[in-house]
């Protein structure tokens, strides 16, 4: 549900739109924001700032690669014993249609689906998350302090 007004949702849709053609027309735009999801959305490049402070800069590319994928979505039957094992899965976010599978160190998703199909696992989904601005933000954040 979105928690704006028609008309607000009308005017940031339309804002929106004038700030990606500018950006298609070449021209540089700076944008700030506190709502990662929208600097995900239609910026190019970051400056993650905290406190007066940079904390990150670069493309959102460059960033969320530096972080890896370390998630996976999952929507399966079967294949309990194989994310109960902690050298493999550090951490379970249980969804209503599906979950969020967090590999530990080391770990890498291919083995994950290798055990879960050999387990004989029924695999609906198998989706490699990368992390959201958000999370990298608030990573970087608690690092710093």
């Amino acid at each position: 549900m979105n928690p704006f007004p028609g008309w607000i949702r009308s005017t940031l849709n339309s804002l929106k739109d004038v700030i990606l053609e500018l950006k298609a027309s070449g021209k540089s735009i700076i944008f700030s924001t506190h709502q990662m999801e929208i600097a995900e959305r239609i910026c190019d490049d970051i400056c993650l700032i905290n406190g007066s402070r940079k904390v990150l800069e670069g493309s959102i590319r460059e960033v969320k690669r530096g972080f890896g994928r370390h998630g996976v979505a999952l929507r399966l039957q079967g294949g309990d014993e194989v994310l109960a094992d902690e050298s493999l899965v550090n951490k379970i976010e249980r969804h209503s249609d599906g979950m969020e599978v967090f590999l530990a160190a080391g770990a890498s998703a291919q083995t994950l689906l290798k055990r879960l199909i050999e387990a004989g696992a029924q695999i609906e989904r198998f989706e490699m998350i990368e992390p959201s601005l958000s999370n990298i933000f608030i990573e970087k954040v608690s690092e710093s302090q």
